[in-house]
């Protein structure tokens, strides 16, 4: 029996927003494939009102990622603790 390249493997997507679009719909399909092949998966996007709603067991982590002279030293220290975190 063979086992999925990425069982048991812990996989952190960042992306800049989870609002409603084909680049998030792919995000959410790619999390879902990863999750039933055996992943743990998170995705850490930027806090929006209308986030794309979230596949079954993909945790959410809202990280401000879309402005990088005010958010990214905040979004730095999130990512580097939720990586931590995630290990």
């Amino acid at each position: 029996m063979s086992t999925s390249v990425v069982e048991n493997k812990r996989i952190l997507i960042l992306t800049n927003h989870l609002v409603v679009g084909g680049a998030e719909v792919y995000v959410l399909t790619v999390s879902q494939w990863l999750m039933e092949h055996g992943a743990t998966v998170a995705i850490a996007a930027s806090p929006r009102e209308h986030v794309v709603q979230m596949s079954h067991g993909v945790a959410y982590h809202p990280i401000p990622l879309t402005d990088v002279r005010i958010g990214f030293p905040v979004a730095v220290l999130r990512v580097k603790r939720l990586v931590a975190r995630f290990k």
